[in-house]
C-alpha cells in the first residue's frame, strides 16, 4: 500500500466525520450543553478515522493494483461519492441544503416550485459527472492539503480523553427522594408539550382530509383556548419560562449544565437555571411528587426537585452514545455518515420519549408529569398510510402527517392510562412551545400565526367549553399548581382562573 494512499484515506475519513468531530471538540465548551456523550467518545472518534480511512487506502490500494479499467472507473466513481459526505456536512456552516432536503423536492408532486438555492447539492455532482478524472486528481490534491488537520484532530481527541473528565462534567442530578404516597383522589397533572404544534393547522384551520380524533377527544371533554400564545418562537427560552413560570427573553448556555437565563424586566440580572425555582420545586413544596420526560434542554442535568427524569438529545447531534462503550460510540458515529442519519435518530428519540412517558404517566407515586415531545417538529418521520415510522417520509405533507403522530400519540396515553385506571382522575393539559415555523405550504410562508393549542381536560368534565380571549402559556406552571392546590377542578373555574391570572402577552419576536 502506497503512503499517500494512506495520508488521502486518513484525511478523507477525518473529513467525512467533520460533523462529529465538531461535536466532540465542543465538549469543554458552551454547545456541550446539548450533547449527551459516551466518556469513550474521543477515543471512539480517533478508532473510526484509522478504520475509515485504512478501508480508503486498502480500496484504491487493490483497485489499482488489479489493473482492472472498469474497476478503476468504479473506484474513482466511489472516491467522488465518498467526497460528497463533507461537502454535506458544510451545509451546516454555510447554510447549504443537505443532500436529503433536495431528495425531497425531487419526490415531492410534480407542479411545485423548487427554488434555485435548493439546487445547490446538483453542482458538485454535476462537476464529478462532467469531469470525473480531473476531479479526482483535484480532489486527491485537496485531501492531501487537509491532510495535516488528521494530527490536529487526533491531538485534540487525545487531550479531551486524558484531560477533560466527560463523566463528570455530563453526570445528571441524582432523583429526588420519592414523598410519601398522595391520599386517593389527590389530584395529579400530565402536561403533553409537542414541539412545533400549531394551533391554526391543529385546530383552527385544519387541512382538508385531516382527521384528528384523539385531540378532538380532548377538545370535546375539557377547556379548549383558541388563542393562546407562547413564550417565545425558540424552544431554547420558551421551555424554561414554561417551567419557572415567568418570561424569558435571552438565553445562553455555557457548559454541559449550565444555561444562562435573563428575565423580561431585568435589564441586567442573569439566572442559572440550575439554581431557579421550578414547577417541580413548587409542586415538591406541597408534597408532590414530579417527573419530567423530555428532548432538546438536558432537563436531568439542570433540573432538581425530580423524582423521575428522562431526556433526548436534539435530533442533529450524532455523539448521543450516554452510557454505550467503546464499540456502541464508534458505531453510532459511522451511521452518521448516512444521509438519512438524522430521520433515524429522530425515530430512536420520539421512541425513547413515548416508552419513558407511558411509564412516567401510569406512575400513580408521580402527582406531576412534563412531556416534551419531539412532534411534530422536522424532521418527517411518520408515514400514516402504513402506520409507522421511517426515514423515508418524503413530501409537501410531512408536517401534517407529523399531526396525525400527534393524534397517535395523545390516544397511545390515554388508552394506557385508562388500563391502570388514572385517566378519569388525571388533569390532561396539551400545549405547545411554539408554532409550526415549516413552511408546510408555499403560499402559507408570509403568515405568522403564533398562536399554539391549550387544552385541558380536567377529571370528571362532561362537556367541553371554549375560551377566546388571548394570553401567554408563561402562566402554564402557576395553573398546574392551582389544579394541584384544587383551585381549578372544573372548565368553568379554570376559565376564571385564565381571567384573573393570564393577562394577555405578546410572544417574542422570531429571530
Amino acid at each position: 500500500m502506497r503512503r499517500d494512499d494512506l495520508v488521502v484515506g486518513l484525511s478523507l475519513a477525518n473529513l467525512c466525520l467533520l460533523r462529529a468531530w465538531k461535536e466532540v471538540l465542543a465538549l469543554a465548551g458552551p454547545t456541550g450543553y446539548y450533547l449527551s456523550p459516551a466518556t469513550s467518545l474521543p477515543w471512539a472518534l480517533l478508532l473510526d478515522v484509522l478504520v475509515l480511512g485504512t478501508l480508503f487506502a486498502a480500496g484504491a490500494h487493490l483497485a489499482r493494483r488489479s489493473g482492472d479499467a472498469r474497476l478503476l472507473h468504479v473506484a474513482r466513481a466511489l472516491f467522488l461519492l465518498a467526497l460528497l459526505i463533507p461537502l454535506d456536512a458544510l451545509r451546516t456552516e454555510f447554510r447549504v441544503p443537505r443532500l436529503f432536503e433536495f431528495a425531497t423536492w425531487v419526490l415531492e408532486p410534480a407542479g411545485r416550485p423548487i427554488p434555485l438555492r435548493d439546487l445547490a447539492p446538483l453542482i458538485p455532482i454535476a462537476v464529478f459527472a462532467r469531469w470525473p478524472a480531473r476531479s479526482a486528481r483535484y480532489a486527491r490534491a485537496t485531501l492531501l492539503f487537509f491532510a495535516p488537520f488528521v494530527l490536529v484532530t487526533f491531538g485534540r481527541a487525545t487531550w479531551l480523553g486524558i484531560r477533560h473528565p466527560i463523566g463528570t462534567a455530563y453526570a445528571e442530578r441524582p432523583s429526588a427522594p420519592a414523598l410519601p404516597a398522595a391520599a386517593p383522589g389527590a389530584p395529579r397533572v400530565l402536561v403533553l408539550v409537542f414541539d412545533e404544534l400549531d394551533q391554526r393547522l391543529a385546530f383552527g384551520e385544519r387541512p382538508a382530509g385531516l382527521e384528528l380524533p384523539a385531540l378532538d377527544g380532548l377538545r370535546s371533554e375539557g377547556l379548549y383556548a383558541s388563542s393562546a400564545t407562547p413564550p417565545s418562537w425558540e424552544t431554547l427560552l420558551s421551555f424554561p419560562a414554561l417551567l419557572a413560570g415567568r418570561m424569558v427573553v435571552a438565553a445562553r448556555a455555557v457548559g454541559p449544565s449550565a444555561l444562562l437565563l435573563r428575565f423580561e424586566g431585568e435589564a441586567d440580572a442573569v439566572h442559572d437555571w440550575r439554581g431557579e425555582q421550578s414547577v417541580f420545586t413548587r409542586a415538591r413544596a406541597l408534597g408532590v411528587n414530579g417527573g419530567l420526560v423530555g428532548w432538546y434542554h438536558p432537563y436531568c442535568r439542570v433540573l432538581d426537585a425530580l423524582t423521575r427524569c428522562a431526556w433526548e438529545p436534539y435530533f442533529d447531534v450524532i455523539n448521543r452514545g450516554g452510557g454505550a462503550g467503546l464499540g456502541g460510540a464508534m458505531i453510532e458515529q459511522l451511521r452518521s455518515l448516512s444521509p438519512w442519519d438524522r430521520q433515524r435518530r429522530h425515530i430512536l428519540g420520539y421512541r425513547r420519549i413515548l416508552d419513558e412517558a407511558l411509564t412516567a404517566a401510569t406512575d400513580s407515586t408521580l402527582g406531576v408529569v412534563f412531556v416534551h415531545w419531539p412532534v411534530p417538529h422536522h424532521p418527517f418521520i411518520y408515514d400514516p398510510a402504513r402506520d409507522r415510522l421511517t426515514v423515508h417520509r418524503y413530501g409537501a405533507t410531512g408536517y401534517v402527517d407529523q399531526l396525525r403522530l400527534v393524534d397517535k400519540t395523545v390516544a397511545e396515553l390515554r388508552a394506557a392510562l385508562e388500563r391502570v385506571g388514572l385517566w378519569a382522575a388525571t388533569t390532561v393539559i396539551v400545549t405547545s412551545d411554539h408554532a409550526a415555523r415549516v413552511k408546510d405550504r408555499p403560499e402559507e410562508g408570509s403568515r405568522r400565526d403564533e398562536r399554539v393549542p391549550f387544552v385541558v381536560k380536567l377529571p370528571g368534565s362532561a362537556g367541553g367549553s371554549s375560551y377566546d380571549r388571548s394570553f401567554s402559556t408563561v402562566m402554564l406552571s402557576d395553573f398546574v399548581l392551582a389544579v394541584l392546590r384544587r383551585e381549578v377542578t372544573a372548565p368553568a373555574q379554570a376559565a376564571r382562573w385564565l381571567d384573573r391570572n393570564a393577562p394577555p402577552r405578546p410572544v417574542q419576536a422570531r429571530r
